[in-house]
């Protein structure tokens, strides 16, 4: 069933961050109006900016792509981080990527372990091969201190 995106864009236009999510994902994909990129930052700038979490990271990894922006991995990176915080598993996942790769951040392996575990614990499985990597580059210590790191962040998260 195709969205009601007369809804969308009337919620939207009242501000609505969920709605502006969904018409943006509708632009950029072209379901019920036409492909249009730019419209589909437009709009999931307005979500992300009020600090919806699925516009966060989905406007991150536009960046990260150079999709409707140009290519910003630095910014990608903030983005992914404030989507992370918000519980975004995949945010979290691309978060370990970076940090592992050195993409818009110093390589840092202990960082990237520590997300990866995290995204393992929400249920991003692809997570674990990722840490599973990870033991090419860290000690048994290191890995322990990962996990450690990933564990004390989710508890925290859960106090919030």
């Amino acid at each position: 069933m195709l969205p009601n995106i007369t809804h969308y864009q009337e919620a939207a236009s009242h501000g609505d961050p969920e709605a502006q999510y969904k018409l943006a994902i509708s632009f950029a994909i072209g379901i019920s109006v036409s492909q249009n990129y730019a419209e589909a930052i437009k709009w999931l700038q307005k979500a992300s900016d009020q600090n919806y979490g699925k516009a966060l990271y989905s406007l991150g990894k536009s960046y990260a792509l150079g999709a409707g922006v140009n290519r910003c991995y630095e910014t990608a990176i903030t983005l992914y981080l404030k989507a992370a915080n918000k519980g975004i598993a995949e945010a979290q996942y691309n978060l370990a990527y970076c940090y592992a790769n050195g993409r818009g951040i110093p390589q840092d392996y202990l960082t990237a372990c520590m997300w990866a575990n995290i995204a393992n614990l929400n249920g991003i499985t692809v997570a674990k091969s990722l840490q599973d990597k990870f033991k090419l580059h860290l000690s048994e210590e290191e890995m322990e201190k990962a996990q450690r790191l990933a564990e004390e962040w989710m508890a925290n998260r859960r106090t919030e």
